[in-house]
């Protein structure tokens, strides 16, 4: 994985379900798309309801152990848009959600516990990059 011109290896398990045949790039990654299940597209709708936002499209990130994280990045491809919607529903052990402000180095932490979703939206990718830190933590699945 790429960030800000660096190479990390990327711990946590993703897969990329979608009902389009397009693949998900970000940070040197291509993950192929599968095809979107029921549950999933249940859980899209709920957010859907929740957010009046319109999904087709989730990348499910599973979190083993707390050594499985994902560093400091923005959602900011072009395949989500100028202004995204991102909303993640995590399933299973709490796990700490940082956001940190690009400019002012601002950190705002979160307590992402089971059944929770948070979204970010509007100009959040722009001026915002988030992370999921490695903790001592069990298993944990964040649905964005």
């Amino acid at each position: 994985m790429v960030m800000f011109g660096k190479k990390y290896s990327q711990a946590g398990l993703s897969t990329w379900y979608t009902d389009t045949e397009i693949p998900y790039v970000y940070s040197g990654i291509t993950r192929q798309p599968h095809q979107m299940t029921v549950a999933l597209a249940n859980i899209l709708r709920l957010c859907e309801d929740a957010t009046s936002a319109s999904f087709n499209s989730v990348l499910v990130n599973l979190y083993r152990d707390g050594n499985d994280s994902v560093s400091w990045h923005a959602d900011n491809e072009e395949i989500n848009g100028s202004e995204p919607v991102i909303a993640s529903v995590s399933l299973g052990a709490t796990r700490r959600f940082d956001l940190r402000h690009k400019e002012s180095g601002e950190t705002v932490r979160v307590d992402l516990e089971d059944g929770s979703l948070l979204v970010m939206s509007g100009l959040s990718q722009h001026c915002w990059v988030h992370q999921i830190a490695k903790q001592s933590r069990r298993l944990a699945l964040v649905l964005t």
